[in-house]
């Protein structure tokens, strides 16, 4: 996802992209711990 998506998705009017970054990146930290790394790999 890209931030823009993002932030049309939770509906975020401020121009900054800090919040969404934060949320990419606390998403992909939590994903990574639930199922590991291995999908990284995966070319799809």
């Amino acid at each position: 996802m890209t931030v823009e998506e993002i932030k049309d998705y939770i509906i975020v009017d401020d121009e900054s992209d800090s919040f969404p970054e934060e949320l990419m990146e606390i998403s992909q930290i939590y994903i990574d711990s639930m199922v590991g790394e291995g999908y990284k790999q995966d070319e799809k």
